[in-house]
């Protein structure tokens, strides 16, 4: 698939610019618009096509010896790699890489999400709900992972 197809999963540029009532409120709110970009859409579509490749050679390197394997990646995962039996290099490199923070990462923003959502209170679970909703109609593709998992009937 090259990256000018776009993924079924991924609604159209036009019914995502559309504005209604939530969008406006939420860019009172936000001082941003919910609505992407020509170039943020194009980035979310191209994001959608690529893989994980760190997380495919952990995939990969835990099916050579699944048992004793996951035992080990669990291990790094709950205790950290520092606890691990010996150097496992496949293992060190995807947990170097998921606890760097990314470049685009602004601590600024995390903060001012956090009292944000510390300051909305018991009425928190309302707020955030509703905004997880309508962004997953806006971008319904990552529900569907979710939908096929079954995760949503429960």
């Amino acid at each position: 698939m090259s990256y000018q197809t776009k993924p079924v999963r991924l609604a159209s540029f036009e019914s995502m610019i559309k504005s209604n009532w939530k969008t406006m409120l939420f860019k009172l709110l936000s001082k941003r618009r919910l609505q992407p970009t020509a170039l943020e859409y194009v980035a979310i579509q191209q994001a959608l096509q690529r893989g994980d490749e760190a997380m495919d050679l952990v995939v990969a390197w835990v099916m050579q010896n699944p048992q004793l394997h996951r035992q080990y990646f669990e291990t790094a995962l709950y205790q950290g790699t520092a606890k691990l039996p010996h150097d496992i290099l496949v293992l060190q490199q995807f947990f170097r890489s998921i606890e760097t923070p990314p470049t685009w990462l602004d601590p600024q923003k995390m903060q001012q999400a956090i009292t944000f959502s510390h300051r909305l209170g018991i009425n928190n679970g309302f707020v955030l709900r509703d905004l997880s909703l309508m962004v997953g109609y806006l971008y319904p593709g990552f529900n569907q992972v979710l939908l096929k998992t079954g995760a949503l009937k429960k």
